[in-house]
C-alpha cells in the first residue's frame, strides 16, 4: 500500500487494521510529495477486511493512493497463460487483466 498526502499543510494520521488486528506499530502519517509504503504479507480471502481508522489528532480522513495485490494460483503456468492471476491488462490505474487464479491475494 502506498500513501501520500495531497495537501501540504495537513495532519493526516491513521491506523490500519486487517481482520480486526492492527498491522502498524505507529500511526501512518503520509507526507506531502513523498510516498510512504506499508507492506502486509497476510493471506486474504473474499471475507477479509482492511480498515483505515483516523487517529484522534488527525484533521483529515485516511487516504490510500495505491495498492498492489498478488494472486496465489493453483496452476503452475509460467508462460502468462491461465493461472497467472490478473494485472497488467486493460483497465485504468494498472491491473485489470484476467486470470484464473485462486481466490484471495497476498497483501
Amino acid at each position: 500500500m502506498y500513501f501520500s498526502d495531497p495537501v501540504e499543510s495537513n495532519l493526516r494520521s491513521f491506523n490500519i487494521f486487517f481482520n480486526d488486528r492492527q498491522v502498524n506499530k505507529d500511526p501512518v502519517v503520509p507526507v506531502f510529495g513523498k510516498a510512504t509504503q506499508i507492506v502486509l504479507r497476510d493471506l486474504a480471502s473474499s471475507s477479509s477486511m482492511l480498515v483505515f481508522r483516523s487517529t484522534v489528532d488527525s484533521n483529515s480522513p485516511p487516504i490510500l493512493n495505491a495498492l498492489e495485490l498478488y494472486v496465489i494460483s493453483k496452476n503452475k503456468s509460467r508462460d502468462g497463460g491461465p493461472g497467472t492471476g490478473g494485472g497488467g491488462g486493460p483497465g485504468t490505474g494498472g491491473g485489470g487483466g484476467t486470470g484464473t487464479g485462486a481466490p484471495g491475494g497476498l497483501l
